[in-house]
């Protein structure tokens, strides 16, 4: 087509190029072009000044590519295959939702990797790759560990160290959920205790702190215990079990478990 042929007012059939045919619309209209079916609309092309649309009736499906360049909005259901729907489910919120109990019900790919799968008989989320979380995790669940030599624990960052002064019972600050606690090579008499306490801000009452031995010590000579949690301190105390003095600089490895009452 080579020109413009005027069908109704300022609907317009326009040849744009080879193989290229565009329809020009009037302005400011919600229903500027229907394509029916019968009597019933089935899609809908709205030309109202800075919210044109376009509103595609019944369930559609779409066998090749979609591309969007802009914002996708729903106001009911979409197959987007037979067994997963996308629906609205509240003002801004979207569901997609797998029909079927299915192993593998969805997946999330970078090329052809699986980096996220959904499992919907289970159900269940498998995570491929190694994942950084920022956010925080809730769980009403368990949350379990597969992973032989990695289980679940804190990542560098989570930790720091603090050096004791003056003497074993002289208190120290780590505001961290774990660390390490170098005590003071101070003589310790036989069978006697000492205790210090452990300023930390990451503590509350109710968390559960564990602690033990992790160097520096002649072996089978000391117990440690952790005497008292409170809110923002612990209490440490390291007794020499053996029959003569110590003079040692304990290394103490600590973390902190969070916990509740309630």
């Amino acid at each position: 087509m080579g020109q413009q042929v005027k069908v109704y007012r300022e609907l317009q059939f326009l040849g744009a190029g080879t193989g290229v045919l565009q329809v020009t619309m009037p302005t400011n209209l919600a229903d500027a072009l229907s394509i029916k079916d019968s009597a019933d609309d089935i899609i809908v092309f709205a030309t109202t000044t800075g919210s044109p649309t376009v509103t595609i009736t019944p369930a559609t499906t779409i066998t090749g590519a979609a591309t969007l360049s802009s914002t996708l909005a729903l106001t009911g259901v979409a197959t987007l295959l037979s067994d997963i729907d996308l629906s609205t489910s509240g003002t801004g919120t979207y569901d997609i939702i797998l029909k079927d109990a299915v192993a593998d019900a969805l997946s999330i790919r970078r090329a052809t990797t699986d980096m996220m799968v959904f499992n919907s008989t289970t159900p269940s989320i498998t995570i491929t790759p190694a994942t950084t979380i920022t956010g925080a995790i809730s769980g009403a669940s368990t949350i379990t560990s597969t992973g032989a030599t990695s289980g679940i624990g804190y990542a560098t960052g989570a930790g720091g160290t603090v050096t004791q002064a003056t003497d074993k019972a002289t208190g120290v600050t780590l505001s961290k959920v774990v660390g390490e606690i170098i005590m003071n090579a101070a003589s310790l008499a036989a069978a006697t205790s000492v205790g210090f306490t452990v300023t930390n801000t990451t503590v509350v009452a109710t968390d559960v702190v564990i602690a033990s031995i992790a160097s520096g010590a002649t072996a089978a000579s000391y117990t440690l215990t952790v005497d008292a949690v409170a809110a923002g301190s612990f209490k440490l105390s390291l007794r020499n079990e053996t029959a003569g003095a110590l003079a040692e600089a304990v290394v103490i490895n600590f973390a902190v478990i969070k916990g509740v009452k309630a």
